[in-house]
């Protein structure tokens, strides 16, 4: 990963091959093992915080942060974990409610943005509202 990603910057997040099991999706009743496992990759483009919050259940929020160091304090990328809407994730038939409550995380983040006068950019790997989203 490294190797190719190393001169962008780069705001990685898990997709639905990157889960072991069967059916390549994630069961959001306990923290998948992939989490972890992916993290170690992910550590050298996230801070800790994201990474903590990565580790818990595959989403995140950092500041953007540009190529050559520069950081805008204003200005978060929100990586979405786009498994808890994937309908091919069967995992989500026992909890459809907010899977590893996610928009409630969400709402907070974006509600104190909000407040703050600061700027989202929301990243996932399932399109919502295309063929392969549930919404």
């Amino acid at each position: 990963m490294a190797k190719n990603l190393d001169q962008w910057r780069t705001y990685p997040l898990e997709g639905n091959h990157d889960f072991g099991t069967v059916i390549n999706s994630q069961n959001f009743d306990e923290t998948d093992p992939i989490l972890p496992y992916l993290a170690n990759y992910f550590q050298k483009y996230i801070d800790e915080d994201a990474l903590a919050q990565f580790e818990k259940m595959g989403f995140y929020t950092t500041k953007f942060e540009t190529t050559d160091g520069t950081k805008y304090d204003n200005v978060n990328v929100i990586a979405i974990n786009t498994e808890a809407c994937y309908n091919a994730n069967y995992y989500l038939m026992s909890n459809r409610e907010d899977p590893g409550d996610q928009l409630k995380w969400l709402e907070e983040k974006l509600t104190k943005m909000e407040a703050n006068g600061e700027i989202a950019i929301l990243i996932g790997h399932h399109p919502p509202a295309s063929e392969s989203s549930l919404y």
